[in-house]
């Protein structure tokens, strides 16, 4: 997603899965577990389950936080009952207020979780945030809320982010040591100074109005994101701009001529673009695997990420029109780009056949553009019994490279 904050935008939606729903999950009323406040904490509580869930209980109402005010065991999971003081996960409910809380890592932010958990890609523990809420609209990028809900300029859902740090550790490591970064901005925020805009709006990390720039107290400011003079930006990440062509540092795909830019309205327009953006990065990572390279292929990992992200976060809107299972391939092809790191080679190829197989029912629910992509060549690999998919018909086979790149035979086209 995109968001005013141009220093923070890793830790906006490419850094984020489907919309979020709150954690604070009531439970039925009962003399040991109360009805609970915003917070999802009785008031009365003194002990808790450790586990802030329970998906495994059949039960919808059992499946959230379980509370007591006397010692004893979860009637659920059976854990002992812990105090709520000591249990990070109440600390973190509490010190968001009543909003919503997740959980990320603070080296790879597009990794999004509602519980506590391990990230997938270094193994750290994830750390809890207060969740933010703003447009994917970039042209609306100054609408911020700390509830979901619909944007009040164009009525499109609004979609989660990171906010504030909810422990303290990682609040007091992440204070700017100074604003220099943001000092060329026409607005600031005045409480987190290296969250800035070209144009008026909010604080993606506290929603709070930005203040206008002493230096630029006079003049219309400028476009988001986009310098003065840049004639090339990222379709998916518009603040990295350039004067000349050449890839974007976030994810690597080409950039394009600002205007040529699409500006999609609707559900299905903006599934269409974010398929075509799945397909680019996609194609790129079959060319490296089967050239036997590993250049950039964290960032387009990345890439296939953050247009999942978008695509789920509209996937059950109804003007859609899509089933179920279009939704399913996209969350499969998601979790399978985080498990591409570019780090080991032979694993990023194992793990590419189960991305291929999901990026192949993708494209069968919603074909690619073909005003750029006229055909899609679809191969199969005796050996892994993988499919794979390529903008051209000069068989490539990225299972295996250069040791057997023309192991495999067409199946078919789209």
């Amino acid at each position: 997603m995109r968001c005013v904050c141009a220093i923070l935008s890793a830790a906006v939606a490419i850094a984020f899965g489907p919309a979020l729903a709150s954690t604070a999950r009531a439970q039925p009323a009962t003399a040991s577990q109360p009805q609970r406040p915003a917070t999802g904490i009785p008031d009365d509580a003194r002990y808790a389950c450790p586990m802030e869930t329970h998906p495994g209980e059949s039960d919808p109402a059992r499946q959230g936080a379980y509370f007591s005010t006397d010692e004893g065991k979860c009637p659920w999971c059976g854990m002992a009952l812990k105090p709520i003081d000591e249990l990070a996960w109440a600390k973190a409910r509490r010190a968001a207020g009543g909003a919503d809380v997740a959980y990320t890592c603070p080296d790879h932010q597009h990794v999004f979780s509602k519980t506590p958990a391990d990230c997938p890609r270094c193994g750290r523990r994830l750390e809890p945030f207060k969740v933010m809420y703003t447009c994917p609209d970039p042209q609306h990028a100054g609408v911020a809320a700390t509830q979901p809900g619909k944007c009040p300029r164009c009525r499109w859902t609004l979609a989660a982010y990171r906010g504030i740090w909810l422990s303290s550790q990682m609040a007091e490591r992440n204070v700017p040591p100074n604003p220099s970064p943001a000092e060329g901005a026409a607005y600031r925020c005045r409480v987190h100074p290296l969250a800035h805009s070209n144009r008026p709006g909010n604080c993606p990390i506290c929603a709070a109005d930005l203040a206008r720039t002493q230096q630029h107290a006079a003049g219309r400011p400028a476009e988001p994101g986009i310098p003065a003079g840049s004639g090339f930006v990222c379709p998916m990440h518009p603040d990295q701009s350039s004067a000349t062509r050449g890839s974007c540092p976030t994810c690597g795909m080409q950039l394009v001529p600002t205007e040529a830019v699409p500006k999609p309205a609707g559900a299905p327009a903006v599934i269409g673009a974010q398929v075509n953006y799945l397909t680019e990065h996609y194609l790129e990572l079959q060319r490296r695997f089967a050239s036997d390279s590993t250049k950039e292929v964290a960032l387009h990992a990345l890439g296939l990420v953050g247009a999942a992200d978008e695509i789920l976060r509209h996937a059950d809107d109804p003007d859609a029109r899509l089933p179920p299972e279009f939704g399913e391939a996209v969350r499969t092809l998601r979790a399978a780009a985080l498990k591409t790191t570019g780090k080991d080679l032979d694993a990023d190829r194992v793990t590419f056949v189960e991305l291929s197989r999901a990026m192949r029912r993708v494209i069968e629910h919603v074909r690619p553009s073909r005003d750029r992509y006229p055909t899609l060549y679809l191969f199969h690999c005796p050996m892994t019994k993988g499919d794979w998919i390529q903008a051209t018909g000069d068989l490539a086979n990225p299972f295996y490279g250069f040791a057997m790149l023309k192991c495999g035979e067409q199946t078919g086209t789209r």
